[in-house]
């Protein structure tokens, strides 16, 4: 699940859509360090799944994707 704002996940999802692989490493080994799991996954219905299962409340869940 992504927050709002969250400067780092913003600057991942950018790293990894411009294809700066060491870039987007570094950032999620940061963010994981720090308790955010960062995750890709190419099943569309899976990565609905798991996010479905981790909402909580009345919060939504979504999705990024680049084709």
């Amino acid at each position: 699940m992504r927050y709002y704002r969250n400067a780092k996940i913003e600057e991942w999802v950018g790293a990894v859509l411009a294809d700066q692989v060491a870039n987007a490493q570094g950032l999620a080994a940061e963010m994981d360090a720090n308790g955010n799991q960062v995750l890709i996954n190419r099943s569309l219905d899976e990565a609905r799944k798991w996010a479905k299962t981790r909402t909580v409340g009345g919060q939504r869940s979504g999705l990024v994707a680049s084709g």
